[in-house]
Parts: C-alpha cells; structure tokens; sequence
C-alpha cells in the first residue's frame, strides 16, 4: 500500500510535461524492426495501467524534458506497449527478455547489436546514459 500512496501524493504533471509523455509510438514487433531496419535506437517502454513502478518512472523520469532531450540527442525511436490486459504479443516481448511482468525497458543501439535492459526503477542519468550508448556509431 506505501506505494500507492506515493504515487497518489505525486502532483499531476504540466500539461505540457504530460504531452513529454506521449512522444512516443505504440509499440508492436513489427513497428520495432521497421527502426532496428532503419540504424536507428530505440527506446521500448513495456508498461501497464495497474503498473505502481510504472506510473512512478512516468512521472519521475519519462515525462521530463530531460528524456526528451536525451531522444533527441539519440535520434531514437520512443516505442510505448500497454499491456494493461495482458496482451500476447507483449507478453512473448517480455519472454524473449527474461522479464515476468512490467516495467521492462529495453534500448536497442543504432545499427544492431545487442539490446540493454534497464533497471525496473528508472533514473534520469541511467536512460540517458543508455541512449547516448544506444547512439554510439
């Protein structure tokens, strides 16, 4: 219960920081290929509606211009996947990672190679530490 009411304590963020949230594009295997095809990075959010750590590095990380910029910087494709109801072809996703249930944050560099998992506790330095890896030629 101590982190609902966390979570419930937190202010609701700036319209303007909530659209920082949203940069993203719905994740899909396909949708994923079609950037890993492309050379660029990625940034995969694997998420829920009832996910407590999610919604914490929402507000705490993701929403945050600092990621945006850390994007930016990166040139790197933000894929977003609810899997609110469990949906199978984000479950697969999360099998293929070792992962049993969300958060799971995964950022594919540009040009291959293997991805890199981040922590289910996200912090500012550690995503955009990864981007600026995901970027490297």
């Amino acid at each position: 219960a101590w982190p609902l009411r966390f979570v419930a304590g937190l202010d609701a963020p700036a319209k303007s920081v909530a659209a920082i949230a949203d940069v993203g594009e719905v994740w899909s295997e396909a949708r994923l290929n079609e950037v890993l095809a492309s050379g660029r990075p990625a940034f995969v959010n694997m998420t829920a509606d009832w996910c407590v750590n999610c919604k914490v590095n929402e507000r705490a990380v993701l929403s945050q211009a600092a990621f945006r910029t850390a994007l930016e910087a990166a040139d790197a494709d933000y894929l977003k996947g609810d899997w609110t109801n469990e949906d199978p072809a984000i479950s697969s996703f999360l099998k293929q990672h070792c992962a049993v249930a969300v958060p799971l944050y995964v950022v594919y560099p540009q040009n291959g190679g293997a991805p890199r998992v981040l922590p289910a506790l996200l912090t500012a330095g550690t995503v955009e530490e990864a981007l600026a890896w995901a970027a490297q030629p």
